[in-house]
C-alpha cells in the first residue's frame, strides 16, 4: 500500500516497482472509465499528492535503475492523464500540485540533459505540455531556451528528445505559446535561429543537418499558424530575418532551400513591407528570380520531382511578386555564387494574416 511504502525511508526497489505498477494500473483504468467517478472509490490520486509522491520519486530518479525509471515515468504520465479527465471549475488537482512545485520542472529539464535519464524525463516533460497551465509554467521557467540549447547537444538522443519536447511545448497550446513568443520576441528568435544556422558544413545525414531541417520546418509551422499572427507580422518586418532566410535559400541542400522558401513567402506576402525590407528585395531581385523562377533551379526541380502542385503554384506566385518589384541597379543584385546585398496573394502565407 501507499502508506506502508511511504513509511519505509529507504524502500526496496522491487517493492517500489510493485507499488508503481499497481498505482499506474489503477490510474489508467480510472482515466479510461471517465476519471473522477472511478477514482473517488479509492482516493488514490489525492493520497499520492498529499504524500508528495511525485516530488519524492523525481528527486530519487537517479538512484533507480532503467526499468524502475520507466515505471516512474509511466506513473507520472498516468497521473497527469487522470488530471486531464478531472473536470472542475478550477485547474485539475494534479496541475495545481505541479504549479505549486515549479522545482519539479527543473528536475525534469536537468534529467533531459543526462543520457541515462533523458528518455524518461523527456516523456514526463512532454506529458506536462498537455495542460495549458503547465505550458505557461514551463515557458515562464525558461524551458524553451533550455530545450533549444539541448537540441544542439552532441549526444543525438539528448538533442532529438529535446527538440521533440520543444515542438510539443510550442504547438500543444498555441495561444499560450504565441503569447509567450510575442512577449519575448527578440530573445526567443535569437535562441531559435541558432538551430536554423548550421555552424559548420554538414552532410545530409549529419545530426546538425537533420536538426536544421526540423527547426526550419517548425519555424514555418509557427509563423504560418493563425495563432502566431502577431509574431509573424513582427518577424516579416525584420530585415536581419529576411537576410537569414535569403542566405538559406542558397544552401546546397534542396530541402533546406525548401524550408527557407516557406519562410521567404511570409516576407513576400506582406502587403505593407517596411522600406528596408522592400529595398533589400529590390536590390536582390535578379538573384532571387534565378532561385525561384529559373527552370534549372533546385526549387523548380524539386517541385517537378515531387509533382508538388502547391509548391509550383507558390513558386510562380513569388516569381510574379518579384517581377512587380522596382528594378534597382543590376550590379547590386545577386550574382551566381555571391552573397546578398543587405542595403537598402496566391501564396500559401495569406496576406490577410497581416491585417
Amino acid at each position: 500500500s501507499l502508506r506502508s511504502w511511504l513509511k519505509d525511508q529507504e524502500p526496496r526497489e522491487d517493492s517500489l516497482r510493485s507499488w508503481l505498477k499497481a498505482a499506474t494500473d489503477a490510474l489508467e483504468a480510472a482515466a479510461d472509465n471517465g476519471g473522477m467517478k472511478a477514482v473517488e472509490a479509492n482516493s488514490l490520486p489525492s493520497s499520492v499528492l498529499e504524500a508528495d509522491v511525485p516530488a519524492r520519486l523525481l528527486s530519487q530518479l537517479d538512484d533507480l535503475d532503467f526499468e524502475a525509471q520507466k515505471d516512474v515515468a509511466r506513473f507520472f504520465v498516468a497521473l497527469l492523464s487522470w488530471g486531464e479527465n478531472t473536470f472542475s471549475t478550477r485547474p485539475a488537482q494534479v496541475v495545481e500540485y505541479l504549479l505549486d512545485r515549479s522545482t519539479l520542472t527543473h528536475l525534469l529539464l536537468q534529467g533531459c540533459a543526462r543520457p541515462e535519464a533523458v528518455l524518461h524525463c523527456g516523456q514526463m516533460l512532454r506529458a506536462m505540455t498537455r495542460s495549458p497551465e503547465l505550458v505557461k509554467l514551463l515557458l515562464e521557467s525558461g524551458a524553451a531556451a533550455e530545450l533549444m540549447i539541448l537540441a544542439m547537444d552532441p549526444d543525438f538522443d539528448i538533442a532529438s528528445d529535446a527538440f521533440a519536447s520543444l515542438r510539443d511545448l510550442l504547438l500543444e497550446h498555441k495561444q499560450v505559446a504565441a503569447a509567450y513568443v510575442n512577449g519575448n520576441f527578440e530573445t526567443f528568435f535569437s535562441n531559435f535561429h541558432s538551430l536554423v544556422i548550421a555552424e559548420e558544413k554538414s552532410t545530409d545525414s549529419s545530426p546538425s543537418y537533420l536538426m536544421q531541417r526540423q527547426a526550419l520546418r517548425l519555424l514555418g509551422e509557427l509563423l504560418l499558424d493563425g495563432n502566431f499572427c502577431h509574431v509573424m507580422q513582427r518577424y516579416a518586418s525584420k530585415a536581419q530575418f529576411l537576410m537569414l532566410t535569403m542566405n538559406l535559400l542558397r544552401d546546397d541542400s534542396k530541402l533546406i532551400q525548401l524550408g527557407a522558401f516557406h519562410l521567404f513567402k511570409i516576407f513576400m506576402a506582406n502587403p505593407r513591407k517596411p522600406a528596408k525590407i522592400e529595398k533589400i528585395l529590390c536590390k536582390n531581385r535578379e538573384g532571387l528570380l534565378r532561385l525561384v523562377g529559373n527552370t534549372n533551379s533546385d526549387l523548380i526541380k524539386l517541385s517537378r520531382e515531387a509533382e508538388d502542385e502547391a509548391l509550383r503554384a507558390d513558386l510562380e506566385a513569388v516569381q510574379s511578386m518579384l517581377l512587380k518589384l522596382p528594378e534597382y541597379a543590376r550590379s547590386a543584385s545577386l550574382s551566381p555564387g555571391s552573397g546578398y546585398s543587405s542595403e537598402g496573394s496566391a501564396i500559401s502565407a495569406s496576406s490577410s494574416a497581416f491585417g
